[in-house]
């Protein structure tokens, strides 16, 4: 084995180990994801149901708030970016809090229905993940 080989073989065992590592990140991120949809999802019904006793029905249209956070500028503005594209919302302009950027606004008007929520909540979960964001989920107000 000459010297070459050692430092070729060296630069493969540190590229396998950063893949590695890469792979335990992007494992973890998404058993995140999948913990975070499973509390909105057990959230939705509950949330809903202190609604109704508000005098709210699923006959209702409500704007949601929602809120997003995370330690990337560059992320939360594609982020942004999407939630005006994509889904036409009303959205705040981006600030810093702290470490984190926070990206909120309000939906279009939403059915209170909890499987629409649950739906609804599950694409904000997604579009998180996508976007290296964490979703901090969602309120409103029957004051629309």
């Amino acid at each position: 084995m000459g010297l070459f080989d050692f430092f070729n073989n060296r630069q493969k065992r540190d590229e396998l180990r950063i893949k590695r590592l890469e792979l335990e990140v992007t494992k973890r991120r998404f058993h995140k994801l999948q913990s975070d949809k499973q509390k909105q999802m057990e959230m939705v019904p509950w949330t809903v149901q202190e609604l109704f006793k508000l005098g709210i029905s699923q006959s209702d249209n409500l704007k949601l708030e929602f809120f997003f956070y995370g330690p990337d500028e560059n992320k939360a503005m594609l982020l942004h970016k999407t939630l005006i594209n994509d889904f036409s919302y009303d959205l705040r302009e981006i600030h810093k809090n702290k470490n984190l950027w926070v990206v909120t606004g309000w939906t279009t008007p939403q059915p209170i229905a909890t499987e629409t929520i649950q739906k609804w909540s599950s694409e904000m979960c997604d579009l998180a993940y996508k976007y290296d964001m964490d979703f901090d989920g969602w309120g409103t107000t029957p004051e629309q």
